[in-house]
């Protein structure tokens, strides 16, 4: 799975309900790409000359441990 359609539809097909609407759908894959997009802008920084690469090694930990909290927050239903 190398494009972000790919991602997006596996995605979908776990979580979107099968009765959503079509604007729960749209709202949902706009939601999914906003998020690539982000992710993609920390990368990018990420490889920006400017950064050390400790300093981006840092960044991406923090983006992984961020995501852990968040899907340990979905699993009870906190978030």
């Amino acid at each position: 799975m190398n494009t972000i359609q790919e991602q997006w539809d596996v995605f979908s097909l776990m979580v979107v309900p099968k009765g959503a609407s079509t604007v729960q759908k749209q709202e949902m894959r706009r939601a999914f790409y906003a998020g690539a997009e982000a992710m993609m802008r920390i990368q990018f920084t990420v490889g920006d000359n400017n950064m050390s690469e400790t300093a981006g090694v840092q960044v991406l930990e923090g983006c992984r441990d961020e995501l852990n909290r968040f899907a340990q927050q979905v699993a009870q239903g906190k978030a």
